[in-house]
């Protein structure tokens, strides 16, 4: 796991000692603490590269679709969080137009389901699969 806290050189450093070891994978660690989401982000773009190319990275504790997002984009593999997980236990989650709270709908009967898919440009293949599917079909 690459720490540092919030210094390049100690970033620099422990990037180069972990990647001396031939792991199957690497980790960036000591982010998403409280930090600004800039400040996760730039040393995230800053720490990923010192990592070997072609061997996975793994952004720790990180887990709202916008930080995934911008994870992806600053070359980060892999991630987990507990958010989704806790989220969830409080009945919280998240969809394409924000986070949700079916708490909030407890008398009304709803069908997570039952929303638009979104339509993308190009190949309309796996909407149509998911229109056939046992699911779809069942609601």
């Amino acid at each position: 796991i690459v720490q540092g806290a919030f210094f390049d050189d100690l970033r620099q450093e422990s990037a180069a000692v972990i990647s001396s070891y031939d792991a199957v994978g690497y980790a960036i660690g000591g982010l998403s603490v409280g930090e600004t989401k800039d400040i996760m982000n730039y040393f995230v773009e800053f720490t990923a590269p010192l990592l070997p190319k072609y061997k996975p990275r793994y952004l720790m504790g990180v887990g709202t679709p916008e930080d995934l997002l911008d994870g992806i984009k600053r070359g980060i593999d892999m991630f987990d969080c507990v958010l989704p997980t806790r989220n969830a236990r409080h009945g919280s989650f998240f969809t394409w137009e924000g986070k949700k709270n079916i708490k909030n709908k407890r008398k009304k009967k709803i069908n997570i389901f039952k929303r638009s898919i979104p339509r993308h440009k190009g190949n309309q293949s796996n909407i149509h699969k998911f229109k056939k599917s046992k699911i779809y079909r069942n609601r």
